[in-house]
């Protein structure tokens, strides 16, 4: 008996010790604070120039469903984002999506980007893939 009582509370104590940002919807845990993107990979080839967002580049995602991004290169655009669960014919599986939009309005330039899925990697982390055909970028994002 005292065994069981003594992994309950080791169990109390790890669960009450760990970020509880698993249990958090989306929407939540992508707001608040500026995300980086620290890394472009591509698996399957393809060119980097029909992406819409580059390493370094700097977001901020808005309660109110609005955003602030600025590229590495220069400029500052507002517009909106969203994240919608869909089901992804690739995975056979329910994820969530991104959908950003932006427009820098000095010059009248636009960016938009449509991630087909996400995932929370930790607290400070995620990762979102675009799929372009047959090839597949995998953005690496961090706080």
């Amino acid at each position: 008996m005292t065994r069981l009582y003594l992994s309950v509370l080791l169990l109390l104590i790890l669960l009450s010790s760990c970020s509880k940002d698993f249990l958090k919807r989306y929407d939540d845990r992508i707001e608040g604070g500026e995300w980086t993107i620290v890394d472009i990979n591509r698996p399957n080839g393809g060119s980097f120039d029909r992406l819409p967002f580059r390493e370094g580049d700097r977001f901020s995602f808005y309660d109110d469903g609005t955003i602030r991004y600025v590229p590495a290169a220069g400029g500052i655009y507002e517009g909106t984002w969203d994240i919608i669960k869909k089901w992804n014919i690739r995975t056979e599986d329910r994820v969530n999506t991104l959908t950003v939009s932006a427009a820098d309005f000095m010059t009248q330039d636009v960016r938009a980007g449509y991630f087909d899925e996400i995932r929370f990697t930790g607290t400070n982390r995620f990762v979102a893939y675009m799929y372009d055909g047959w090839r597949v970028f995998k953005f690496r994002f961090r706080r």
